[in-house]
């Protein structure tokens, strides 16, 4: 399971994080025509390291973008709480059975409404250790 599966595995498990959006996970965009709530997930980078006897990158430390959608500002927000409170400290093995063993941090959450659609959006970024 590579690491965007694991974490909308993660997503999908957490129960209240569904009561709002239900089954509304998506990588990268929404669809055409979503029903709101919604969140989507996408990375937004991957930087690496390795020890210097090393020829490749041994480790890597992606950073992830986890956006929470709605009609409204305080529905946003909501979803947001959910999404925040289900990532960030996790340790373990994120996806279950088969997922990646890492670590998850906040490191910034931040209000951006889209203007051409009218939709409210928060949007939380994550760096997942391991």
């Amino acid at each position: 399971m590579n690491t965007e599966e694991s974490l909308a595995t993660r997503l999908e498990a957490t129960v209240a994080l569904t009561t709002l959006v239900a089954s509304r996970i998506y990588p990268v965009e929404l669809p055409e025509q979503p029903t709101m709530p919604a969140v989507t997930y996408r990375r937004i980078d991957t930087p690496t390291g390795h020890l210097l006897d090393e020829s490749r990158s041994s480790w890597e430390w992606p950073r992830f973008q986890v956006t929470s959608w709605a009609t409204t500002y305080a529905s946003a927000k909501a979803v947001n709480a959910e999404v925040i409170t289900s990532l960030d400290g996790f340790k373990g093995e994120l996806g279950g059975a088969g997922g990646k063993v890492c670590w998850i941090t906040l490191l910034s959450s931040y209000d951006l409404p889209d203007p051409v659609t009218g939709r409210k959006r928060v949007m939380a970024d994550f760096e997942i250790w391991g």
